[in-house]
């Protein structure tokens, strides 16, 4: 399978990013999503997935005004 570059102005990422979401099959979003996988481990100086702690969370929500 040959892989094709193609080249999108920076302004229309997001849209083109979403369009190309929304062709895909189901199936072709996992396998997507694993090809992101084996990308990022490819380019990480220690080739491993990054661990996080149980209760370690990437986004706290808080409502405004909320007693701490």
């Amino acid at each position: 399978m040959k892989k094709q570059i193609q080249i999108i102005p920076f302004t229309d990422k997001k849209d083109e990013q979403l369009l190309h979401d929304l062709q895909r099959t189901p199936l072709e979003r996992w396998m997507y999503m694993w090809q992101l996988i084996d990308f990022s481990l490819a380019f990480s100086p220690t080739h491993q997935l990054k661990f996080f702690d149980e209760n370690d969370r990437f986004i706290t929500l808080k409502r405004k005004n909320a007693a701490p």
